[in-house]
């Protein structure tokens, strides 16, 4: 299930990034 674990901590990556590059 490595696709999944790769898509799930793409997601946090987004998430991450709209946090600190949200304005």
């Amino acid at each position: 299930e490595e696709v999944g674990v790769t898509v799930r901590t793409h997601q946090v990556r987004i998430v991450s990034g709209l946090i600190k590059g949200g304005s």
